[in-house]
């Protein structure tokens, strides 16, 4: 039932010409071993194992050779390394290295398959689960009606969930800044380095400049428009301060220089 399994799955093996026909360990043997190693290799992919086991009689009907060409065979075989030949209790395996680590890299490739698709089919079904719970607790996150809040009020004072749906409600957007609610405006004002700018027109700018170029107003992008943007009311820290007023004495010394030097042409002139 192996056999025929193994026959219907695996019906042909590849042959490696040139890795046949330039082996040195396998030059060296006879025509006749060359021939009853081949017959062997061939009855190894038909039992789906990289060896042959049995007595020397069994191993020449395997062959198809007699008693005395596999004894042949087997010293050959055993003198050459051209396979790995081992007894025990009167019992002889021949074993074909390549096939054998071929037929093992196949065995192990379906375990870690097998393996992939247990764990797969178990990973989806709690990731089916994580999407459910997700889902139901989107679902109870929903902000309530005014009539279920004031159901929701016990003795005066609002009930836990009815305190976190008030949380969780979206905040109030300002009509003319659409992208932006009116806390994020203002907190942006209130900052030390935004006081000399204007944020809501800044905003307003970039909400056009945007829409005009089909881009998304996103805060990020709102921020570097007000770095970017010149402070109203002059110099912001003291070493810009410092810089102006060394480029203001610069320019009054070149402008007492030329002075002087139209006031010491002139007279030679006349």
């Amino acid at each position: 039932m192996m056999e025929s399994s193994v026959m219907q799955k695996f019906p042909f093996f590849q042959v490696f010409i040139g890795d046949w026909l330039k082996d040195p360990q396998l030059s060296m043997c006879t025509p006749q071993t060359r021939g009853v190693w081949f017959d062997l290799l061939c009855r190894m992919r038909e039992l789906g194992t990289g060896e042959v086991t049995g007595t020397v009689e069994q191993l020449a009907q395997l062959g198809r050779c007699n008693v005395a060409q596999m004894h042949e065979t087997i010293h050959e075989l055993t003198v050459t390394r051209t396979a790995n030949v081992t007894v025990h209790n009167k019992k002889v395996t021949i074993s074909n290295r390549r096939l054998a680590r071929q037929l093992k890299s196949r065995e192990s490739n379906k375990l870690r398959q097998r393996k992939f698709r247990s764990n797969g089919s178990v990973t989806g079904k709690y990731r089916s689960q994580l999407i459910f719970q997700i889902s139901e607790e989107k679902r109870d996150k929903v902000p309530a009606s005014g009539n279920e809040k004031q159901n929701q009020k016990i003795g005066g004072r609002p009930s836990c969930e009815a305190t976190r749906l008030e949380e969780t409600a979206p905040r109030k957007r300002d009509a003319s800044l659409p992208f932006f609610s009116n806390e994020y405006i203002q907190e942006l004002q209130s900052r030390k380095a935004y006081e000399a700018i204007a944020v809501r027109e800044v905003a307003e700018k970039m909400i056009a400049w945007c829409e005009a170029r089909k881009l998304k107003p996103t805060r990020r992008r709102l921020v570097g428009w007000l770095n970017s943007e010149e402070r109203i009311g002059g110099v912001s820290d003291a070493s810009d301060k410092a810089k102006i007023e060394r480029v203001v004495e610069k320019l009054v010394r070149d402008s007492e220089l030329v002075e002087e030097a139209r006031g010491s042409s002139g007279p030679e002139r006349r």
